[in-house]
């Protein structure tokens, strides 16, 4: 696509070989997994906000949900960018994740959802980053189980494992066969956490692959892209 490309070994690749049932990530783990923070005067100087995945040197994928009065039935195009002000130095903990190279059928796969969003549905949220594997369900059954679904929504589940509150914004990665770690989802919305009956609701992040390059372009990528 020409973009330019980030020479970078460890980018798009964890530096180790609660989320709902999820484990505690070691430390660095996914080193493209950001916290978003509300910096405030007074007694409590930050608010946790939202999760969300550094994507090259200047740029965070985020949820649309975590920054504006997001009601729409649908949930749908639930998609944020944030410009940094300043540069991210990548070092052997902080690094990018890559971005999806081709509309692919993830049905059945493993992907992973990092965050640190409730540990139940309303309760209490983690200090350490939690992880938790997910297998990815077909457009068919997520569409039969909300009712709706646009193209660029996805859903994932796994018995007693679900992405919950708190967790908005984050990421749903999924290994490709180079090797690189690839982030085809981010943490949208859902019905409860961990509801046999509701998969958790992801933006699909192929869909928005033009949109994204047309406004972080300036910047590089994984290699995988």
């Amino acid at each position: 696509m020409g973009q330019k490309l980030i020479l970078l070994l460890e980018c798009g690749r964890t530096h180790s070989n609660r989320i709902v049932g999820g484990t505690k990530a070691e430390s660095g783990e996914w080193c493209w997994q950001a916290k978003l923070m509300i910096w405030k005067r007074g007694p409590h100087t930050s608010l946790f906000l939202c999760g969300g995945s550094v994507i090259n040197e200047q740029y965070i994928l985020s949820a649309a949900h975590c920054f504006y009065g997001y009601k729409p039935l649908t949930k749908a195009n639930d998609i944020a960018i944030i410009k940094l002000t300043k540069k991210i130095e990548y070092n052997d903990r902080i690094c990018s994740v890559c971005l999806p190279t081709k509309n692919e059928d993830y049905t059945g796969e493993t992907a992973i959802v990092t965050g640190w969003g409730a540990l139940k549905s309303g309760g209490d949220s983690p200090e350490s980053l939690m992880e938790a594997q997910v297998n990815i369900i077909s457009y068919q059954r997520c569409k039969r189980s909300y009712g709706y679904l646009q193209p660029s929504q996805m859903c994932a589940s796994a018995p007693g494992t679900d992405s919950c509150q708190g967790d908005s914004g984050g990421p749903l990665v999924h290994k490709s066969s180079e090797g690189f770690w690839e982030l085809i989802g981010i943490v949208s919305a859902g019905r409860g956490c961990a509801d046999k009956h509701y998969p958790g609701l992801y933006t699909n992040v192929y869909m928005f692959l033009p949109w994204i390059y047309e406004i972080t372009s300036e910047d590089g990528y994984c290699p995988s892209n």
